[in-house]
């Protein structure tokens, strides 16, 4: 799915749309304990700030204990 959208150019009735995918894992593993929401998203957002940065599929983690 990845490949299949990213950096493609889309018509549109306005004209032509480049499209520029960015996709990440964000991964939590009970064995190190339940993260907050807040810690979930930071480390998604984080994820998808690589993904774009490096253009490929990315995987992070939240830290744990790192609540703001």
């Amino acid at each position: 799915m990845f490949d299949g959208i990213n950096h493609k150019a889309l018509k549109t009735t306005a004209g032509y749309i480049s499209v520029e995918a960015g996709m990440a894992l964000c991964k939590a593993d009970a064995q190190n304990g339940t993260p907050s929401i807040q810690d979930m998203e930071r480390a998604s957002v984080h994820g998808l700030v690589d993904a774009y940065e490096t253009r490929r599929f990315t995987e992070t983690a939240p830290e744990m204990g790192t609540n703001a």
